[in-house]
C-alpha cells in the first residue's frame, strides 16, 4: 500500500471491479490516500455506473452504514477518486482488492 501504484495497475483494477459487479458479485475494497492518515479502510463496491471517461462505483462503508458513498475511477487521468466517501475530500486515492490474492 505504500509502494507506488501504477496507473496501469488502477486501470486493471477498475476492470476487475466493474467485472464482479457486472457478474452480480460484491467487491470488497482497500482505499486509501495515504500517507495522508485521513483515509485507510476497506468500502464494499456494489453497484457500477459507466459514465463513459469515468465509471463510478457505489459503495457501503462501516462507518456510515446508513448511506451509500462513491468511489470513481476517472479514464483519462488513470486514477481512483474519492467523491463521496465518509470523512475524506474528495480527491485522489488509491483502490485495491480485498481477499482477492493470498497477498491482499
Amino acid at each position: 500500500v505504500t509502494l507506488p501504484v501504477s496507473a496501469g495497475h488502477q486501470s486493471r483494477i477498475a476492470d476487475e471491479i466493474a467485472g464482479e459487479l457486472d457478474a452480480g458479485r460484491l467487491a470488497q475494497l482497500l482505499v486509501t490516500n495515504w500517507p495522508i492518515p485521513e483515509l485507510n479502510h476497506t468500502v464494499v463496491a456494489y453497484r457500477v455506473d459507466d459514465r463513459g471517461d469515468r465509471v463510478d462505483f457505489t459503495v457501503w462503508d462501516p462507518n456510515e452504514p446508513d448511506r451509500p458513498g462513491t468511489v470513481s475511477f476517472d479514464r483519462i487521468a488513470q486514477r481512483f477518486w474519492a467523491t463521496d466517501v465518509y470523512a475524506t475530500r474528495p480527491g485522489a486515492i488509491r483502490v485495491f482488492r480485498m481477499y482477492h490474492t493470498p497477498l491482499l
